[in-house]
């Protein structure tokens, strides 16, 4: 990973459902060209902080409410780690997607942007106009 950064075996597919990467392999390229342009030991330091770091305390004392959304076809991070999220987010909503990657946004384009505006809605107690 020191060597490599963030693109690694699977290459930048990886943070894409199959289907989406094979469907779009121009997005997947320029995402590994943005993640082969970071510094490969800044992001090696910043995996190794974020998973060695117990965030238990810090999450409980969050009041605000929190949109968790994880891609079922994520091959980077298990749903495991969402539902863990979830649950100690005492204001939280969990919503799994299927067929979704990684890039959640990405792959949800306009669908992303609705359900993180609808979410939006809902704590405001208000729709948008």
């Amino acid at each position: 990973m020191e060597r490599r950064g963030s693109v690694s075996e699977g290459g930048s597919a990886r943070a894409f459902s199959e289907s989406f990467a094979s469907g779009h392999p121009d997005l997947v390229e320029e995402q590994g060209r943005i993640s082969a342009s970071s510094d490969p030991a800044v992001y090696a330091a910043q995996a190794r902080a974020a998973s060695s770091y117990d965030y238990s305390d810090a999450l409980s004392r969050v009041t605000n409410p929190v949109l968790v959304i994880q891609g079922l076809a994520d091959r980077m991070t298990s749903p495991g780690g969402s539902v863990l999220l979830s649950r100690a987010l005492s204001q939280s909503e969990l919503l799994m997607v299927e067929g979704v990657g990684h890039n959640a946004h990405l792959e949800m384009g306009d669908r992303f942007v609705a359900t993180v505006l609808a979410f939006f809605d809902r704590v405001n107690g208000s729709p948008r106009r």
